[in-house]
């Protein structure tokens, strides 16, 4: 069947799990997995191996790392050419759309953002917002990304449509036997908040004897050697019941979660989305979160929130709830309850599908 959809990934996406596949990849993987027109959808990325959608994905090569990203635009604007498209979506990148939009003027374009960071330096922004300008239509993983890509171009853009990220909660399910268990996942670097987490959970280890703390915190490009060096400092004679991983492959994520009691969502960010969180819903845990950004959208009064993003607080926090396991246990099922109502992938999969054949049809929607 020919190729109707593109879904263009950005340069550096990893589509595929064994190599560290990002939320945007997962996002992606799941809208076109459970779309109505998966069987005429593409996905475009650089060359991996074990892509997450084998048959629906078509390698990118790049071997010039100095021109890789005007190098990949380029080549995705080969691979799309003289293929019968009625629209693209580009992930994240407002330039890549730019530069298709110029190129593809008689195709719809859509940018699917994933965040509304401001690039630090006035040129980057003036082209980043030209570029938003220059789509047929933005869509927003949450309100509070719309809301806030809305104020800073003062109106003048594209319709922006809201569109959740979702998750396959026939896949992610509670254990059967929860354990003692409280879990976190932060990259290492101070917007993520790891710190927060380690002094809290010992802390916290140090009155439940019974309890154990796993932290997930790999390594990214906003690691700085003096924020290493606190991890590092923190992280001298932890608990024998305090695990600290720096990789682990999505699905054994995923087996932590579904086994722990209690998920914390530790960032000083404004948080996008807060799909850790949502995950950690699907899998029946009580959450703990700084309630940032987008994070309060997923989890809203089943969420917990500390007063101030500080240890001490997040230790509070968790001596309260571990000390009344029946209100743990609500949680969980109320948290699960609200991801399979809300945020199932087939639930917001249907929304996917509805913008997209509404674009493929030149009608547009919007929040408005």
């Amino acid at each position: 069947m020919p190729t109707e959809i593109a879904v263009i990934l950005p340069s550096s996406a990893c589509f595929s799990s064994s190599e560290g596949a990002n939320s945007i990849c997962l996002c992606v993987s799941d809208f076109v997995g459970f779309s109505r027109f998966k069987k005429k959808s593409k996905v475009y990325g650089k060359s991996v191996r074990e892509p997450l959608l084998p048959n629906n994905f078509h390698p990118i090569e790049l071997t010039d790392r100095k021109r890789s990203k005007s190098l990949y635009y380029k080549k995705i604007l080969g691979a799309l050419q003289n293929k019968p498209l009625r629209l693209i979506q580009v992930q994240q990148d407002p330039s890549c759309a730019a530069f298709l939009a110029r190129h593809l003027p008689d195709i719809p374009i859509l940018l699917h953002r994933h965040d509304a960071q401001v690039p630090r330096s006035p040129l980057k922004r003036l082209k980043r917002d030209r570029g938003l300008r220059k789509v047929t239509g933005i869509i927003a993983n949450s309100r509070y990304i719309a809301d806030t890509l809305s104020h800073q171009l003062k109106h003048k853009h594209p319709p922006i449509s809201l569109v959740y990220n979702g998750i396959d909660t026939a896949q992610v399910v509670p254990a059967d036997n929860k354990e003692d268990l409280i879990f976190c996942v932060a990259a290492r670097s101070a917007h993520k908040g790891p710190d927060i987490f380690i002094e809290a959970a010992i802390q916290f280890l140090d009155k439940f004897a019974n309890w154990k703390a796993v932290l997930v915190s790999p390594k990214n490009s906003r690691t700085s050697e003096s924020y290493q060096n606190r991890i590092n400092s923190l992280s001298i004679n932890l608990p024998n019941r305090f695990q600290i991983i720096d990789e682990l492959p999505h699905p054994e994520l995923m087996n932590y979660l579904s086994r722990a009691r209690i998920a914390v969502v530790p960032s000083r960010c404004d948080e996008a989305f807060g799909r850790t969180a949502l995950e950690a819903m699907a899998a029946g845990c009580a959450v703990i979160s700084s309630g940032t950004g987008g994070l309060r959208e997923v989890t809203k009064e089943l969420g917990t929130y500390p007063d101030t993003n500080t240890a001490k607080k997040y230790t509070e926090a968790i001596l309260e709830l571990a000390a009344n396991t029946q209100r743990i246990d609500q949680l969980g099922v109320a948290s699960r309850r609200r991801a399979k109502e809300l945020f199932d992938t087939q639930i917001i999969a249907a929304v996917y599908d509805k913008i997209m054949n509404n674009y493929m049809n030149q009608k547009t929607l919007s929040l408005d």
